[in-house]
C-alpha cells in the first residue's frame, strides 16, 4: 500500500474560538466542505459521508480537544475504495491557533492508498481540503 500526506493551512480575520465552533462541530461538515453533499451521523456516533461525486464513507472521532483546538477523525477501516478516489484509509487532522491577526487553520490529511494511485489520491485530497478551507473562510465571512 502507498502512502500519502496532505496538509494545508489558512489565516481567517476571525478569533481561533468562533472558528473551532465550525471546525469542531462534526456533524455539520456540510455546511461549509462543498465537497460533501450531505452528513447522517449513525447512532454509534459514526459519521456517513455523502460526497457531491456520488462516494459515501463512514468516519468516526479519534479525539476532540477544546483546550487545544484539535479534531481528528478517521475513515472507518475496511470499505470499498471510490471509483477515481482510491483512498483506502485516512486519519485527518484540523487545528485551530489564534494568531495576531486572527487565527490559523491547519487541515492535514494522511491516507493509504493502493500502490500507484499516489499522485491521484493526493490531487484529489489537496482539493478536497483546499475547497474545505475556503468554504470554511467563506463561512465565516458570511456570518460576520
Amino acid at each position: 500500500m502507498g502512502t500519502i500526506a496532505v496538509a494545508k493551512s489558512i489565516s481567517l480575520p476571525v478569533d481561533a474560538a468562533t472558528a473551532w465552533a465550525f471546525v469542531s462541530d462534526y456533524p455539520r461538515f456540510d455546511v461549509w466542505q462543498s465537497h460533501i453533499r450531505s452528513i447522517e451521523m449513525l447512532p454509534n456516533g459514526d459519521r456517513k459521508v455523502f460526497f457531491s461525486d456520488g462516494d459515501v464513507k463512514v468516519d468516526r472521532i479519534v479525539s476532540s480537544d477544546d483546550e487545544t483546538m484539535t479534531l481528528t477523525y478517521e475513515m472507518v477501516p475496511d470499505q470499498e475504495p471510490a471509483p477515481g478516489a482510491p483512498v483506502l484509509q485516512i486519519i485527518a487532522k484540523f487545528v485551530v491557533q489564534a494568531s495576531d491577526s486572527g487565527c490559523e487553520v491547519e487541515y492535514g490529511i494522511v491516507g493509504g492508498v493502493p500502490d500507484g494511485a499516489e499522485e491521484m489520491a493526493t490531487r484529489g485530497v489537496t482539493s478536497n481540503i483546499e475547497g474545505a478551507l475556503a468554504g470554511l473562510r467563506d463561512h465565516l465571512a458570511a456570518a460576520e
